[in-house]
């Protein structure tokens, strides 16, 4: 009966192991498919990261091109910004003596002129710079589109990141540049 059992037994064993091999390769191919899914998901992740990096990397270079110009344009209107105020006081006592404006600022000599005009031409300038988009508005038939509380809405490219502003804002800060270096000192 022993010699029955073994045979018994092996007859048995091996489709039991042919199941289970089965199941074990057709376990093993399910997983790599599932690793090969993973991989492909890890890559594009991966791959969208790099490009959130690249696109966060130049809005970084133009914000810090940004804040250099207008640092150093709001130095240099800061050289007229006291005269200004000072220029301003004796408009304001002008007026509260009810004389001409028109006819006392005529009085004035041409560097105060000068002053006036300097100054706000580089008030002009740092404000043309500041409402310069970092980002390109979305727009319809030439009109800016804005959300259901007023704010505009930006353009974004396939992955949904906002579109940098490049050329508006290199003419903007080179036209910035130039102008502010066309204004001689008063």
């Amino acid at each position: 009966m022993a010699g029955g059992t073994a045979i018994l037994g092996a007859a048995v064993a091996g489709p039991v192991l042919a199941i289970a091999g089965w199941a074990y390769n057709s376990h093993g191919e399910e997983a790599l498919r599932n690793a090969h899914k993973a991989n492909r998901e890890v890559n594009e992740s991966i791959e969208k990261l790099e490009q959130a990096v690249a696109h966060l990397s130049r809005t970084t270079l133009y914000v810090s091109k940004i804040s250099g110009s207008l640092t150093s344009i709001n130095n240099q209107f800061n050289l007229y910004f006291d005269q200004l105020k000072e220029i301003d006081s004796h408009l304001q006592d002008i007026k509260n003596q009810n004389l001409n404006v028109s006819q006392e600022l005529g009085k004035l000599n041409d560097n105060i002129m000068r002053t006036i005009e300097n100054g706000y031409a580089l008030a002009s300038i740092l404000v043309d710079l500041i409402t310069t988009p970092i980002f390109k508005v979305k727009e319809v038939e030439g009109e800016m589109v804005m959300d259901e509380n007023g704010v505009p809405v930006m353009k974004t490219d396939a992955e949904g990141s906002m579109i940098l502003n490049e050329g508006e804002l290199d003419h903007q800060l080179e036209k910035a540049t130039s102008n502010a270096g066309d204004i001689s000192a008063a």
